[in-house]
């Protein structure tokens, strides 16, 4: 997904969840959520909620921080992934794992 249509799919996303009341949840936050964008592959057609693929979060977080892999894996797991069990379960961002598909 190139820059442009992932830019056009979070503003689609963004006027969805508008529609429907909901809150659009992103991952990371300003600067951050925008480089974690490329992580981005779609979107829960029934509750809005962004859904991430766990490797190119991995990429991205690396990238924007200057991590090695093992970093980002590292902070991912402990901070994002735990962290999504207390966020309201029908907003929260949801990441696909390949192994877990």
């Amino acid at each position: 997904m190139t820059k442009k249509e992932r830019s056009a799919l979070i503003d689609e996303i963004a006027n969805l969840s508008k529609d429907c009341g909901e809150d659009l949840i992103l991952i990371g936050g300003g600067e951050e959520a925008n480089a974690l964008a490329a992580a981005i592959v779609g979107y829960d057609s029934k509750t809005y909620a962004i859904c991430y693929d766990y490797d190119k979060l991995v990429e991205a977080m690396s990238k924007y921080n200057n991590w090695s892999t093992e970093e980002s894996i590292e902070w991912i797991d402990y901070n994002t992934m735990r962290s999504l069990d207390y966020l309201d379960s029908k907003v929260a961002p949801r990441i696909i794992n390949k192994f877990n598909a």
